[in-house]
């Protein structure tokens, strides 16, 4: 962690956290906006339509805000993601089992 600390700037590590984070904003907006209209009890077209417009707007103002990091920090940002991708992957046999989280000694 200290040579991730003495290798990044302070705007390439905020760029970086903004990345992940805004990936994350878009995809609660997204499942919220499925869960509006696809999931959702009213009857009414127009009742759905309607509760989807919030988050569809939060989606876009954080691909806006997303598209608009460096092309650096993207790119770091998709390989970090990958790479966190494949050991999922790996770790769960193709995603046929369920990931088990490594405890600490302390917490058994």
């Amino acid at each position: 962690m200290l040579v991730g600390a003495l290798l990044l700037t302070y705007q390439f590590g905020a760029e970086l956290l903004n990345y992940g984070a805004f990936i994350a904003f878009m995809g609660v907006n997204l499942a919220s906006a499925k869960r509006m209209f696809v999931d959702s009890k009213r009857k009414s077209l127009l009742g759905r339509l309607l509760g989807t417009v919030l988050p569809v707007a939060g989606f876009l103002v954080c691909l806006g805000i997303w598209w608009g990091l460096r092309p650096v920090a993207k790119i770091a940002g998709t390989v970090w993601l990958a790479i966190g991708f494949v050991y999922c992957a790996v770790r769960t046999n193709g995603f046929r089992n369920r990931l088990e989280l490594v405890t600490s000694p302390e917490e058994d």
